[in-house]
């Protein structure tokens, strides 16, 4: 059986899921802001709970 590797789960982050958000620079058509994701990315599935487990926080 092949699973999923869980860095390859694109995922929406909500805002209200990220903290200390500080403005970086100014790209062409954009700017640029690094943060902390709450909670993170996924990182492993736990087959006695039947999910994924999280990485915790992560900057982003």
């Amino acid at each position: 059986m092949k699973t999923i590797d869980p860095d390859l789960i694109p995922e929406w982050i909500p805002y209200n899921n990220l903290q200390n958000i500080e403005y970086l620079t100014k790209g062409g058509f954009s700017e640029i802001y690094t943060a902390i994701w709450i909670d993170g990315n996924f990182i492993e599935w736990d087959s006695e709970r039947q999910q994924l487990k999280r990485f915790g926080d992560h900057n982003v």
